[in-house]
């Protein structure tokens, strides 16, 4: 297969975004009205459908990026998802019945059992929907993938959340860290790897303030942290030669965020399509590419495309656009 011609000047560059919120609210308004004739199964070719829009109006360097999946593709997912859930909940409720028969008191340690297998399902669907989402995008017609395993993914999740809880989440930048890490260093464009080097404790001392300031504030601080959060991850990543940047302030994240919240609940969600354009323009405007004077060469992935891979993160709320 031929190279791909990747970064070939020393300028920085941006995302460019070209969605309007017009288009994106007339999809979203014959989403939700084929999603309720036909009981919400509409709503995996809904999402196929916007983000196939949003996808195809994000460039970068005049090279639209182009979504692959298919709506039936989510669907077949969801439904196999929903019958791994049913399976989970029928054994949990038999063993917990069993145990009350022959040693009661003991039932309580199923509910237990039940409640970490859920969050192990949990992460196991992030990680599988990043991979379904990754392999499904496509710039330049070479793919982005995802490797690692969703399995040893979700065993860091509970581990991180379980020392967070015993440590009254002042383990949180090494939680966040420890996660982000195995998901850039397994994330792929084409042929090439991203490469994230960033170390917890680089953000320990920001948390901390932010975690102290946290009442005092009124939970503004977190913002701040979040801010520098991002800026710190970004400044971390590479793609070959490529650096990643992000370039937003705590004011920009709080006013991003307190207005999409704000409009959901003012419009009882019916501004959710302005607000799926105000985080693509975000992204585009505050992600910052700077590449080298060179050429890379990616050739295309060798991964396999997955056709399934986002039905646990939707029966949990996880999946999003």
């Amino acid at each position: 297969m031929q190279p791909v011609l990747f970064w070939g000047t020393n300028e920085t560059k941006r995302l460019e975004c070209h969605a309007e919120g017009n288009d994106l609210f007339q999809l979203f308004i014959v989403n939700v009205l084929l999603s309720m004739l036909t009981l919400g199964g509409y709503r995996f070719w809904g999402k196929t459908r916007i983000r196939q829009y949003l996808w195809s109006q994000i460039s970068f360097d005049e090279e639209g990026f182009e979504y692959t999946g298919l709506g039936k593709e989510l669907f077949r997912s969801f439904l196999g998802a929903l019958g791994i859930f049913a399976c989970l909940i029928a054994a949990s409720q038999g063993m917990e019945y069993g145990l009350s028969l022959v040693a009661p008191g003991f039932e309580r340690t199923v509910g237990v059992a039940f409640s970490l297998a859920l969050y192990l399902l949990a992460g196991i669907g992030a990680y599988s929907a990043r991979r379904y989402l990754l392999s499904h995008t496509c710039w330049r017609s070479i793919r982005f993938g995802q490797s690692g395993s969703s399995g040893a993914y979700a065993k860091k999740l509970l581990f991180s959340q379980l020392l967070s809880v015993f440590t009254l989440g002042l383990s949180t930048p090494f939680r966040r860290n420890y996660l982000t890490s195995y998901q850039l260093n397994n994330t792929w464009f084409g042929s090439e790897r991203l490469i994230y080097d960033g170390k917890g404790r680089d953000l320990f001392a920001c948390f901390l303030m932010a975690y102290l300031l946290l009442i005092p504030t009124l939970g503004l601080s977190w913002f701040w942290y979040k801010a520098e959060e991002y800026r710190y991850m970004a400044a971390h990543t590479q793609l070959q030669g490529a650096r990643f940047a992000v370039t937003i302030s705590a004011r920009q994240l709080m006013r991003l965020t307190l207005g999409n919240w704000l409009l959901v609940l003012c419009t009882l969600g019916l501004a959710y399509p302005l607000v799926l354009l105000r985080k693509a323009r975000a992204l585009c405007l505050h992600l910052v590419i700077d590449g080298p004077v060179a050429y890379e060469v990616i050739v295309q992935n060798e991964q396999p495309v997955v056709a399934v891979g986002e039905g646990l993160a939707g029966v949990f709320g996880l999946s999003d656009f």
